[in-house]
C-alpha cells in the first residue's frame, strides 16, 4: 500500500532547538507506522535545515523521493514563549514547500508509483506555485482515493483553499473546532454545525465526491458519517501531554486501516487508539508498534 501526502515540511524553532513537523509530514510518518509505504510531495531549502530534514524523513521512514531542494529557505515557524512558556508561533512566508514545482515528469513518476490514495490539506495551497502544482495533480496524477484534512490554521488557510478539499476529496477529514469556522465561507451557505449530522449530510449531498467524513470531537471522541449512517466511537482515556500530531495520526490510521479492508467503525477504533497514544507523548510522531496498538 502506498500513500503519497502532499505539502509543508516545517521546522518549529524554539529558542532553544528546532522540532520537525507539519500536518503532511506527520501524516506520512503515521502511515508508515500503520503499515502502509508512506511518501511526502515536499520541497525542502539546500540549507542546514533542508540537509536535517531529509535525514529526519530517513529515520521516520518516510520515502523522500518526491522531495526537492530549491532556492527557498527551508520551512519553518518561528516559536517565541511568554513567562508562562505559551508559545506564540509565526509561519515564515516565501519557504521552500511554497515552491513545489510542477512538471509533467512528476506526474508521470506519480501515475507509476500507483499510489492508493493521495492526501492533503490548506497550508500548502497558501502560495501561488505549490497551490497550482497540486490543482495539475489532482487532474493528471489519476490516484482515486483523495483524504483530505482542512487543518485550519491561523493565516494558513482561504475560502478557495477549504473549497478545493470539498471538491476534491472522496474523504474529509474535521474537527469540531474547526467545523464552526467554515460557516463563514459563501459556498457553505444555508450550513450550520449548531446540527452538526445535519451540516455534514448537507456537505455529502452538495459534495457527492465526498464519501465519507470523518469528524472529531478531541476528548469526546469521534464520529464517521456517510448519507446513510453515522459510527460513534468512544474517546480512549488517558493523561494527555500533547495534542500536536494527534489529528494527523488518527487520520493516517483510518486511511492505512481502511485502504487495508477493516470497515469505517474498526478503522476509527484503532484511529482512536493510535491519536491516544500519540497524545500521552510529547512528541507528534512518538515509538510505537501498530500491532501493540490493537
Amino acid at each position: 500500500m502506498k500513500i503519497l501526502s502532499f505539502g509543508e515540511i516545517i521546522w518549529d524553532v524554539y529558542p532553544d532547538r528546532a522540532v520537525i513537523g507539519g500536518a503532511p509530514m506527520n501524516f506520512a510518518a503515521h502511515c508508515t507506522k500503520c503499515g502502509a509505504n508512506g511518501y511526502i510531495l515536499s520541497a525542502v531549502g539546500k540549507d542546514k535545515l533542508g540537509d536535517d530534514a531529509l535525514a529526519e524523513l530517513d529515520r521516520l521512514g518516510i520515502n523522500t523521493a518526491f522531495v526537492s531542494r530549491n532556492g527557498y529557505p527551508t520551512g519553518r515557524c518561528n516559536v517565541t514563549l511568554d513567562e508562562n512558556r505559551i508559545p506564540t508561533y509565526s509561519l515564515v512566508p516565501g519557504v521552500a514547500y511554497d515552491h513545489i514545482e510542477y512538471s509533467d515528469e512528476l506526474a508521470n513518476r506519480i501515475r507509476a508509483e500507483g499510489f492508493d490514495a493521495l492526501c492533503f490539506g490548506t497550508l500548502s495551497q497558501r502560495e501561488p506555485v505549490s497551490a497550482a502544482t497540486l490543482r495539475k495533480l489532482l487532474d493528471t496524477c489519476g490516484i482515486e482515493e483523495i483524504f483530505c484534512d482542512i487543518n485550519l490554521r491561523p493565516n494558513g488557510y482561504s475560502e478557495s483553499s477549504v473549497k478545493l478539499c470539498f471538491e476534491s476529496a472522496t474523504t474529509l477529514k474535521l474537527s469540531d473546532e474547526e467545523a464552526p469556522l467554515l460557516e463563514a465561507f459563501d459556498f457553505m451557505s444555508g450550513i450550520s454545525f449548531s446540527d452538526a449530522r445535519g451540516a455534514i449530510c448537507e456537505i455529502l449531498q452538495r459534495y457527492p465526491n465526498i464519501k465519507r467524513i470523518l469528524y472529531t470531537k478531541g476528548s469526546k471522541g469521534s464520529e464517521v458519517h456517510t448519507l446513510d449512517d453515522q459510527i460513534n466511537v468512544a474517546p480512549v482515556k488517558v493523561d494527555a501531554v500533547s495534542s500536536v500530531g494527534a489529528g494527523d495520526s488518527f487520520g493516517a490510521c483510518w486511511l492505512t486501516s481502511m485502504l487495508g479492508g477493516a470497515s469505517f467503525g474498526d478503522a476509527a477504533r484503532l484511529a482512536a487508539k493510535v491519536s491516544a497514544f500519540v497524545v500521552s507523548r510529547t512528541e507528534a510522531v512518538p515509538e510505537y508498534s501498530i500491532e501493540n496498538l490493537k
